[in-house]
């Protein structure tokens, strides 16, 4: 117990301590459209890696990196850094970088917080723009103007600091999420479409399904939600919709949701819990085949963060392979036909050496 209560002191310390270690942390990543590369979010910038044996091709920068995620086409990258209330977008076959700036943010007390970052960055599915959140914010950006379209402030509605978000395939909807429920709004107007689901537990992480038809969310138990088809995806009006599936493990705790391509099957990070502390024996990184309703276990990959990774976990474009991110300093990828690892980096900061 002593150990465990020693780890999560230095969890709270802040990523700020994470510079002053010789070797980085990973706090997220995500698979380039065509399937070649793997940006890992880390303490020391942005780290491109070749997706077939993990080596390094480049790393951005230099600072804490919160969230990295490419485009749906072509190979851009967008991230956001600690300490900046800008998103970078950096062109990978140019070099080229281009930012968005975030709307100034008052907080109810009236104080400004111009270099509050993004916690989370989604393309829209045409590319043409971007939406981020921080805090209790939500803005999107037309990317080749780099203009504002919509500033969405929600101080009432989330009482809490956190502002995921992620756009619906195929859709103009952007779903937001926290520990207070779902949310979907209508990213040409910023109005609420609905406040809905999962409203009586924690909706963290949330992600649309990839034909747009569901929403998968929650920290533990996770739900799916069977949207409403009748309204069109592409309109602005209330969607409704209703739970059709859960999946509760027993005293788990889930981190990171990824959802194969095919909508089929969901993919997140479990760390198991007795009475006194983590159960790493039974921690893994969990497939769900809802269509069977069945769960297959792959073991020896956990999450120790405290606050939500969004990515933590990813399937590649096409279905074929799966990456993870582990606390103990790994980036580690299977193929999904026997879940065999096929790759496997293991040069980052383990947070078990504290």
């Amino acid at each position: 117990m002593r150990y465990l209560v020693l780890v999560f002191v230095f969890l709270s310390v802040g990523l700020a301590r994470a510079d002053d270690e010789e070797l980085p942390w990973t706090l997220g990543l995500d698979w380039s459209s065509d399937g070649r590369y793997i940006a890992v979010a880390t303490s020391h910038g942005v780290h491109i890696r070749h997706s077939g044996d993990l080596s390094l091709h480049s790393v951005l920068g230099d600072k804490c990196i919160l969230t990295a995620v490419w485009s749906n086409h072509g190979l851009n990258l967008a991230y956001s850094k600690g300490g900046d209330h800008r998103i970078i977008l950096h062109n990978l076959e140019s070099g080229d970088d281009s930012y968005l700036n975030f709307p100034s943010l008052y907080n109810p007390s009236g104080s400004i917080e111009a270099s509050t970052p993004a916690q989370s960055i989604v393309w829209s599915p045409s590319d043409e723009f971007i939406s981020a959140g921080r805090r209790q914010q939500i803005a999107v950006w037309t990317v080749e103007s780099q203009e504002i379209r919509s500033d969405i402030r929600f101080w009432n509605l989330y009482p809490v600091d956190l502002a995921q978000v992620d756009w619906r395939p195929h859709g103009r909807q952007i779903l937001s999420f926290s520990g207070n429920g779902l949310a979907i709004w209508d990213y040409y107007s910023g109005l609420l479409i609905d406040f809905i689901w999962n409203r009586e537990g924690v909706s963290w992480p949330a992600r649309w399904s990839p034909d747009g038809s569901m929403i998968a969310a929650g920290r533990g138990p996770v739900s799916v939600w069977k949207v409403n088809t009748s309204v069109p995806d592409d309109s602005w009006a209330e969607i409704g919709g209703e739970r059709i599936q859960t999946l509760d493990l027993e005293s788990a705790r889930l981190f990171g949701l990824t959802w194969h391509p095919d909508s089929t099957k969901l993919a997140f990070i479990v760390n198991h819990y007795f009475e006194n502390g983590l159960d790493f024996s039974r921690s893994g990184a969990v497939i769900w085949d809802l269509s069977a309703d069945a769960v297959t276990v792959l073991p020896d990959v956990f999450n120790l963060r405290r606050s939500p990774v969004f990515k933590g976990i990813e399937w590649s474009p096409d279905g074929s392979r799966l990456a993870a991110m582990s606390s103990d300093g790994r980036v580690v990828i299977w193929e999904t036909e026997n879940y065999e690892v096929i790759a496997e980096y293991g040069g980052y900061r383990s947070l078990l050496d504290t």
